[in-house]
C-alpha cells in the first residue's frame, strides 16, 4: 500500500510540474489528484495480475494437455505392439500345429517299408472332411468304415486314411493320442465317439430326447431312432430291452448320489446292479425305500432328508 501510495504522489506531482504549478498551488493539486492516481494505480496492479495468473493457468493446462497426448501416444505403441506380438504367438502356434499334425502322419507311417507304397498304388476316393457342426461322427465312421470295406483297404492302413479327413476337435482328439494307439483304428474310434458323447449314455440321451429334424420323413426318423437304441443296448452290455429299461427305472428311481454311483459302473446283468445298490446303501447306513416329498428341495428316504444333491440336508 505504501509502495502504491508513494507512486501515485510521484505521479501526481509531475503532473502538476507539467501543468507549471509550483509550492501551495502544486501542494493541493497532489492532495486532490494523489487518490486517483492510487486507484488507477491498484487497478493496473490488479489487471497484471489477473493477466500473469492467467498466463500461468494457459501454461499449466498446456503442459497437461501435452502430457496427455503423449501418454495416449504411448499407449497407442504399447497396444500395438502387444497386437504385433499376439499375432506372431497365433502364427506361431498355427506353423506348430501344422508340424505336429505332418509330424504325427509321418510318424504314423514310419517303419512301414511298403505301407506309403500300398497307399499309393490304391485308389483313394475324395471323401469329404469331417465338419462337426454339420456331421455326426458316428454316422461319419460308419460311412468311412463302408467305404474302407468296399475299397478292401488293409485294416491296419484305416486310421492313416481318416486322419487325413479330421479338422476341430477331432484332430485334436487324434493327435493327443499316443503315437501307438493311433496306428489302431479301433482306439481311434473310441476315443473320437467318446469325445463327441457317442456313448451309452449319450445314445440314451438321443434316443430319449430325439425329434423329428426339418425335412426328415417318418421312415428316416423311425431308422435313426433305431440306431441310437441298438447303440445303446449294445454300449450297455443288456441282454435284451426288457434288462435295458429294468436297468434305467431301477437308477432312475434311485437318490441322486446312489444313481450318480450306478451310472458310474459297469453291469453284466440287473442282478449285479442291484447288489452293488445295495452294498453302496450298507455302506452308508440307508435303505432303499419308498421316497416321499418333503419340500421342493428335499426327499425322505428312511428317516433321512436328502436334498436335490443326494446329500443329508442339515
Amino acid at each position: 500500500m505504501a509502495e502504491t501510495s508513494m507512486s501515485s504522489m510521484r505521479r501526481a506531482m509531475d503532473m502538476g510540474e507539467k501543468l507549471g504549478l509550483k509550492n501551495a498551488e502544486l501542494a493541493k493539486f497532489i492532495d486532490e489528484n494523489e487518490p486517483k492516481f492510487a486507484a488507477e494505480i491498484e487497478r493496473e496492479k490488479r489487471r497484471m495480475e489477473r493477466e500473469a495468473k492467467k498466463e500461468a493457468e494457459d501454461r499449466q493446462l498446456q503442459m497437461h494437455m501435452k502430457k496427455m497426448e503423449i501418454d495416449s501416444q504411448k499407449q497407442a505403441r504399447e497396444l500395438e505392439m502387444q497386437r504385433e506380438i499376439e499375432e506372431k504367438r497365433l502364427t506361431h502356434e498355427l506353423e506348430m500345429k501344422k508340424l505336429e499334425v505332418e509330424s504325427i502322419r509321418m510318424d504314423d507311417s514310419k517303419n512301414e517299408s511298403t505301407g506309403l507304397e500300398r497307399v499309393s498304388n490304391k485308389h483313394i476316393p475324395k471323401l469329404p472332411v469331417f465338419d462337426e457342426k454339420t456331421d455326426e461322427m458316428d454316422s461319419y465312421l460308419q460311412r468311412f468304415e463302408w467305404i474302407a470295406k468296399n475299397y478292401q483297404w488293409d485294416k491296419a492302413e484305416w486310421s492313416f486314411h481318416l486322419s487325413q479327413y479330421l479338422k476341430g476337435k477331432a484332430t485334436e482328439t487324434y493327435t493327443r493320442m499316443a503315437a501307438e494307439n493311433r496306428k489302431d483304428y479301433d482306439q481311434v474310434k473310441e476315443a473320437l465317439l467318446k469325445r463327441y458323447n457317442f456313448t451309452e449314455e449319450g445314445y440314451r440321451k438321443r434316443f430319449r430326447k430325439s425329434k423329428a429334424e426339418p425335412d426328415e420323413a417318418p421312415q428316416q426318423f423311425l431308422v435313426r431312432l433305431s440306431t441310437y437304441i441298438d447303440k445303446w443296448v449294445e454300449l450297455s452290455n443288456c441282454k435284451d430291452l426288457k434288462e435295458l429299461n429294468l436297468r434305467e427305472q431301477f437308477i432312475a428311481a434311485c437318490p441322486t448320489d446312489l444313481a450318480v454311483h450306478l451310472k458310474e459302473m459297469k453291469f453284466d446283468s440287473c442282478d449285479e446292479l442291484a447288489e452293488a445298490a445295495d452294498r453302496y446303501l450298507t455302506a452308508h447306513g440307508r435303505k432303499m425305500s419308498f421316497m416321499r416329498k418333503t419340500t421342493p428341495n428335499e426327499t425322505t428316504i428312511t428317516g433321512h432328508s436328502y436334498n436335490k444333491k443326494g446329500h443329508i440336508a442339515n
